[in-house]
């Protein structure tokens, strides 16, 4: 769970640091016609929806963490079980947390910022238009309705390709950690040197 809070702090630390870079500028034109496709796209209730299922498969990872890793492995059914239920409590608040940060209209309007900069900075006003248009279009509408289905659909076999080694660098990291912890404790035990 640590390695998740930093994750999601280098996360927030690349975004403030962007969006202290100074900005590309907008015109009036292409901020409307970006406007319009994230409207389009769905895009506040993406922002919105996006911590759930997130929250989802690192509850998923956690329980695989604690079945499969060397180190959870030294310990007993019910150390496990409250393991699992602090690491579930722990997600059940950050993924509250996201979801409100999701859901914050000045969140989204930042996000809303960011978006309409890096589409000027790689389209013209005309391909964000045509962009729109198909994305009205029979076809464009039938890709964003699908596209959560098919996340949701393909995130497990995602996940299962991924969650070894995910747990293979956490658990890697942790040794690390622990190693560095326990050569600090040898440290402070060795007399100083004269």
């Amino acid at each position: 769970m640590k390695n998740l809070k930093l994750v999601l702090a280098a996360l927030v630390f690349a975004s403030v640091s962007a969006l202290a870079q100074a900005p590309a500028p907008v015109d009036a034109e292409q901020r409307a016609a970006v406007k319009e496709l994230l409207d389009v796209m769905k895009f506040k209730q993406m922002m919105a929806q996006m911590s759930g299922p997130m929250m989802q498969q690192m509850n998923q990872m956690i329980d695989q963490m604690i079945e499969s890793s060397p180190s959870a492995r030294k310990l007993t059914p019910e150390q496990k079980s409250i393991a699992r239920k602090a690491a579930q409590e722990s997600s059940a608040k950050s993924s509250k947390a996201m979801t409100e940060l999701y859901n914050d209209p000045t969140v989204i309007q930042g996000f809303e910022d960011v978006m309409a900069r890096a589409y000027a900075k790689n389209f013209t006003t005309a391909e964000i238009k045509a962009t729109t248009a198909f994305y009205t279009s029979p076809a464009g509408n039938k890709a964003l309705n699908l596209m959560p289905k098919m996340m949701q659909e393909t995130m497990p076999e995602i996940m299962a390709i991924i969650a070894p080694k995910v747990s293979a660098i956490m658990e890697s990291a942790t040794k690390d950690v622990v190693t560095q912890i326990e050569k600090s404790g040898k440290d402070k035990d060795a007399p100083a040197a004269k």
